[in-house]
């Protein structure tokens, strides 16, 4: 078994190079077949969702990005913080895997910045909460659920360790992957959650790139992230 899934990544290497240029890799699982598209590339534009002190913008491929403007006045230690940020379409009955690649979140003095970090989906069947940080520690982990409609709400929640700093940040790299019979489709999202002074007023528009990594930094990441390993990340699923 082991043989024939790294002779099938193998395949990835020589006949699909760009798969990282790619929105969406799929695999067939019973056919043995690796392919790319461009699916989700459908929407030309962002869209923001209008809040007195937070904004928010999600791309086409569903990469959120959080702009905290300013906290007035400052929320009590430990208390939650929640955007509802996008709505996507998934297969019923399909398996949602959530897989943390990259994790880079600014630290206040010895702990994180933040204490906790989730992803929520939200339908009328169900809900799915993915606890990505949890008392300031990152989960790695891989998280999933079984979808019981087509349509879920994703909700991002936080909370800051205790009161907020000046600035903060937290950047959190997903491989999204979806299980619909025989095919897995296979996204990465990208999570943006800034904290910037209040003054001057942010600008117009969506809010800009997150800050560059810096010493003040807690940063994981998965070791040698390349074709192969989405393969073999791929196969192990098959394991859950």
């Amino acid at each position: 078994m082991k043989s024939k899934a790294t002779l099938l990544a193998l395949l990835i290497l020589l006949l699909m190079p760009g798969i990282f240029y790619s929105d969406a890799l799929y695999y067939y699982h019973g056919e043995s077949q690796f392919c790319t598209s461009k699916l989700i590339k459908i929407y030309t534009f962002s869209y923001h969702l209008p809040n007195a002190n937070v904004r928010s913008s999600v791309n086409s491929g569903n990469n959120v990005s959080i702009k905290i403007c300013e906290y007035n006045p400052p929320p009590p230690p430990h208390s939650q913080k929640l955007i509802n940020v996008t709505k996507i379409c998934l297969p019923k009955s399909s398996k949602v895997f959530l897989i943390p690649i990259i994790y880079n979140i600014s630290k206040n003095g010895p702990k994180l910045s933040y204490c906790c970090i989730s992803l929520t989906f939200t339908s009328l069947p169900n809900t799915y909460k993915a606890c990505l940080v949890t008392k300031a520690k990152p989960q790695n982990k891989t998280f999933y659920f079984v979808t019981e409609c087509n349509y879920y709400f994703v909700n991002v929640c936080w909370t800051f360790c205790g009161p907020p700093p000046p600035t903060a940040w937290a950047n959190i790299l997903l491989m999204f992957i979806v299980q619909e019979g025989g095919a897995n489709y296979v996204y990465f999202w990208s999570i943006n959650i800034t904290l910037s002074p209040a003054h001057p007023p942010p600008p117009p528009g969506p809010p800009p790139p997150p800050p560059p990594p810096s010493p003040y930094c807690y940063i994981v990441e998965y070791p040698n992230l390349c074709p192969l390993k989405v393969a073999q990340i791929i196969f192990s699923l098959y394991k859950l």
